[in-house]
């Protein structure tokens, strides 16, 4: 019985304060005496949401994405003009206390309509982010991509991104799909070199690389109950993950890279000089310090990749105009 409580009041986000709760609870009398009051509660969320939610087919935007940045406007404006040119059509980034000018940088993009920017302050936010972006935005968006400013999302085949992510997510019980990571390493550079992250790095791992299985996800926010994870959400009872080819993914790692419709290009490292700054920047999800040996770890350039050099010059052209 305990169970099927916590379950159902895991449905609400704005339960979903009671989850954290719960797991630190050890008498199952006191835990069902704390869950109790609040079903009705829940009840009347979920039918609200089946009511109204599920049912709307006009979106204001098809695609969106989210991501929590921290002083990395030099590399914003090359991320949302990539995304933008696959289709996606609303961006919302949180500003977790930038000082490098970030706003600046977005602010021809927000004055479109590309792009909504909110200001979030404090360490470990990105969980609280991509909450509240499902919040704010599931009655607007219909999918929302949660990833980060140096991932870029690569199709990997002719279909077009935005049928296939249709054709899957609007799945009867699939609330969202895992894209595993592309690691690209350093490709040698010490210093920041001068142009695109995605002109100037070009090595990455082996497909069998054991952090490819990591993925990010890309969500029908009205079937995600909750995040607790960067990487995967919890959803809504019923609902579940899947890869491209329709296989079931339980968590933040796949069992193998499924790269047969898109994978996200992570270019974790860059230059030396570049992860330095980074690190120091401090980590979105952890109070701690990402550790110096992280470099070494994802320095991964077996293989030559220039898959996104066709894009490199269609983004700077975009860039120049936009800026």
């Amino acid at each position: 019985m305990r169970h099927k409580i916590v379950s159902l009041l895991k449905l609400s986000y704005r339960l979903r304060i009671y989850y954290y709760i719960h797991r630190w609870i050890k008498d199952k009398r006191v835990d069902i005496a704390l869950a109790l009051p609040l079903l009705p509660f829940a009840f009347i969320k979920i039918l609200w949401e089946m009511l109204t939610l599920n049912r709307r087919d006009n979106f204001e935007y098809s695609l969106g994405m989210a991501a929590i940045i921290k002083n990395e406007a030099p590399y914003i404006a090359e991320w949302i003009e990539y995304h933008r040119m696959l289709g996606f059509d609303k961006i919302v980034i949180y500003d977790n206390e930038s000082t490098d000018g970030l706003t600046e940088v977005l602010s021809p993009y927000i004055k479109d309509g590309l792009v909504d920017l909110y200001l979030i302050k404090g360490k470990r936010r990105q969980t609280d982010a991509y909450n509240d972006v499902v919040r704010r935005y599931k009655r607007k968006i219909r999918y929302i991509a949660t990833i980060d400013a140096d991932e870029f999302i690569l199709p990997l085949s002719s279909v077009d991104i935005k049928e296939k992510l249709e054709t899957a997510l609007s799945t009867p019980n699939v609330g969202g799909i895992a894209v595993n990571w592309a690691c690209f390493g350093s490709s040698g550079h010490i210093e920041k070199p001068d142009g695109l992250v995605i002109e100037n790095y070009l090595h990455r791992a082996n497909d069998d690389f054991e952090k490819n299985t990591r993925i990010k996800s890309i969500v029908n926010p009205r079937r995600v109950a909750f995040y607790e994870h960067a990487h995967f959400p919890v959803y809504k009872s019923g609902y579940y993950a899947v890869n491209f080819s329709m296989e079931k993914v339980n968590g933040a790692i796949s069992a193998a890279p499924d790269y047969t419709v898109a994978r996200i290009n992570h270019y974790m490292t860059k230059s030396k000089e570049e992860f330095v700054a980074k690190r120091l920047r401090g980590r979105a999800f952890s109070k701690n310090l990402r550790p110096e040996n992280d470099f070494n770890l994802y320095d991964r350039n077996e293989v030559f990749d220039d898959s996104m050099l066709t894009h490199a010059i269609a983004i700077k052209k975009c860039a120049e105009q936009q800026l």
